[in-house]
């Protein structure tokens, strides 16, 4: 073994590893164009040691980059400037779009969380459309029985989903978001955005003698936690847990049982929180009467269920079909232990506690979720490539959601759909709607998203806490 041979071609038996051919070729050209070119600028040491004096040793490698990455530093690069490229590790081995559930390292967006996401902006806004303005009569028609019975899919879906995404944003980079730093304060800033959102839609601006002199009834529904606030509280737990886990492996199993403790005390929690607590910490755990309710408990499960899932895959290396089957067969299940379940909880729970907190009525939204995840991943095998379009909408979930709530109740200055459509739509028609709402307001962000620079700085902070990009 010659002086001259690098780290890679010690320690790798049968010769240099993948990609040290390549880094020595990109050296040597870059040698003879400083050589040989028109420009004068001389070789700077870096350069000259990176080269190998145009032949000699290959170029030293440095930690998350290529061996050119050192002299690319130093040297005056006059046209167009290749640093951003010498940084990526020429040896990165990426899997099969088609079979690497991870691929780019989890830089790459998983196609099949932006069609589950979708789905659930899509049941969403239906969801929230039909509540208010279908006809009553419409929910005892077959295909109003027929949507009864998968309406509480949306808030399940997308914390499963949310909680997947998670794990793929984060395990990827488990050092970074372990230790204090930019990454996880910007983590911690995205679950404020959410608290912050999440109280400021539910704000009883409509009461009378607002704010001052507001009746309690109508600060029951600000205090009651949202969607949002119970999605930023998981996010603020699943970092815990990242914070106490030694593996992803570990994080996984913490993720489980945290999600089997949060089931096991909601029957309790939503009997005793209001008997216990007062507002605010009584919002968190106790749904109450108040529509679009999502206690800490079990809700918050969801999303740790959907994290140890995507741990497991990171962890594993599940293929889209692997992750595909491994959902499917937790549906399944999920829905037979759902049903056995059911009928001992109803005997032991009020309706009310029965709906909000049975580990039945988990286990059967749980397994909706799933099987809707497992379509996804399915359909992820053809659908290489998600459509710009919904990629686009799929990376704003909050936008949609701030959007719709905007355009169904209304703001203190303008009127919402509530106030100027009565209950009155049949079905089809409420789908209609809903599909109104979405193309609106898909098309209010992507205006947003080309705003002139005075416009842009004005609206930066607003834009990046709509996004689900910072």
């Amino acid at each position: 073994m010659s002086a001259c041979q690098s780290a890679d071609e010690q320690t790798v038996p049968g010769g240099p590893r993948p990609g040290t051919v390549q880094v020595r070729i990109l050296a040597r050209v870059a040698g003879r164009v400083l050589v040989a070119g028109k420009h004068t600028h001389k070789a700077t040491p870096s350069l000259q040691n990176a080269t190998g004096a145009l032949g000699g040793c290959p170029p030293t490698r440095v930690p998350g980059g290529t061996g050119v990455a050192l002299a690319a530093q130093s040297f005056p690069w006059p046209f167009w400037d290749p640093r951003p490229l010498l940084r990526r590790p020429l040896t990165q081995q990426h899997p099969h779009p088609a079979d690497g559930v991870f691929a780019l390292g989890g830089r790459a967006r998983l196609v099949a969380l932006d069609l589950a996401r979708s789905a659930a902006i899509g049941l969403m806004v239906l969801a929230h459309v039909s509540d208010q303005l279908l006809a009553p009569e419409q929910w005892r028609t077959p295909a109003g029985v027929a949507y009864g019975a998968i309406r509480g899919i949306t808030g399940p879906l997308f914390f499963v989903v949310s909680g997947w995404s998670f794990a793929a944003a984060t395990l990827p980079f488990w050092a970074d978001f372990r230790h204090r730093g930019p990454a996880l304060s910007r983590r911690l800033r995205r679950a404020g955005v959410l608290f912050a959102w999440g109280y400021a839609l539910t704000l009883p601006w409509w009461a009378p003698g607002f704010p001052v002199s507001a009746p309690a009834e109508a600060w029951e529904a600000f205090f009651a936690f949202g969607v949002l606030q119970t999605a930023a509280t998981a996010l603020v737990g699943a970092h815990l847990l990242l914070a106490l886990a030694p593996s992803p492996r570990a994080f996984a199993a913490l993720s489980a049982l945290a999600a089997l403790a949060l089931v096991a005390v909601a029957p309790s929690a939503q009997s005793l929180a209001p008997v216990l607590l007062e507002h605010p910490l009584r919002g968190a755990f106790w749904a109450g009467k108040v529509a679009g309710g999502f206690p800490i408990a079990p809700y918050a499960a969801f999303f740790l269920v959907g994290s140890a899932l995507g741990a497991c895959a990171r962890a594993e290396g599940w293929t889209s079909s692997r992750a595909a089957v491994v959902a499917a067969v937790g549906a399944g299940l999920g829905f037979a232990s759902a049903r056995l379940m059911a009928p001992v909880f109803a005997r032991v729970l009020r309706p009310d506690e029965f709906w909000a907190s049975s580990p039945s009525v988990f286990l059967h939204r749980l397994a909706a979720a799933l099987l809707v995840l497992s379509a996804a991943f399915a359909l992820s095998r053809v659908v290489r490539r998600a459509p710009g379009w919904l990629a686009f909408g799929s990376r704003r979930a909050l936008t949609f959601y701030v959007g719709h709530m905007l355009l169904l109740w209304g703001t203190p200055l303008t009127p919402g759909l509530v106030h100027l459509v009565r209950p009155k739509l049949e079905l089809w028609q409420s789908a209609l709607v809903a599909a109104g709402c979405l193309v609106a307001i898909w098309l209010a962000a992507r205006a947003w998203t080309v705003t002139p620079r005075w416009l842009d700085a004005a609206t930066r902070v607003t834009r990046r806490s709509l996004s689900d990009e910072n």
